[in-house]
């Protein structure tokens, strides 16, 4: 899986923005879980993270393979904020010394230009039925209300995210899902990742005697 995580869009949309498809993932998960001839699962991960629309629901699609066959996370890359959220759902989560992991934690931002647009001599005139509605339009600041809305949102995104980290990964600790990233042994102290390999044919060392007999 690689490129920026997104739901929505179709195959060569994905392909030309060079884009992790979340719906061809969940496909391929739920493939995978059914066939009789597959014995483990390798998701080799390269992405800086994503939306989090699609990303909860993916990474439990995840685990619930994990429970039946063993699978892998690797990345020699990185894998950041949505995709740490997919690869922390894997078995066991393995990176190169270089990799960048974590990243763990949410954010939305939005940008207030009522008072670059005041300036220019232009005004918003809004109308509106709902007291939450129309949140982040272009020349509009964001009200008390409007903030909280949102703040809570974040949180509440958040919390399913470390939720599954931590019921994945009991290890890491509360420190270490604020928004940072770590590599090497350090990633493997911090237990975001269980050991570090030196590149993808190490892997199956790891899978051997995972897969039964």
């Amino acid at each position: 899986t690689a490129g920026r995580a997104t739901k929505g869009y179709d195959a060569m949309i994905c392909w030309f923005f060079g884009l992790l498809s979340l719906d061809r993932l969940q496909l391929a998960v739920a493939e995978l879980g059914a066939r009789a001839d597959v014995a483990a699962v390798v998701f080799r991960i390269n992405s800086p993270g994503g939306m989090a629309t699609g990303t909860p629901e993916t990474a439990q699609m995840i685990a619930e393979l994990a429970a039946i066959k063993p699978t892998i996370g690797f990345t020699s890359d990185k894998a950041c904020s949505a995709a740490y959220w997919l690869f922390a759902a894997c078995g066991v989560c393995l990176a190169t010394p270089s990799a960048t992991i974590g990243s763990i934690g949410t954010y939305l931002a939005l940008y207030d230009y009522s008072e670059y647009l005041a300036a220019l001599g232009i005004k918003l005139e809004l109308f509106r039925a709902g007291s939450l509605k129309g949140i982040g339009l272009m020349g509009k600041a964001l009200t008390e209300d409007e903030k909280k809305f949102l703040h809570t949102s974040v949180d509440r995104i958040n919390a399913n995210f470390t939720g599954l980290v931590t019921a994945r990964r009991p290890a890491v600790s509360a420190d270490t899902i604020q928004g940072q990233w770590f590599d090497g042994d350090v990633a493997v102290e911090r237990c975001p990742i269980h050991a570090i390999v030196s590149s993808e044919s190490e892997i199956f060392p790891h899978l051997l005697f995972r897969i039964p007999a």
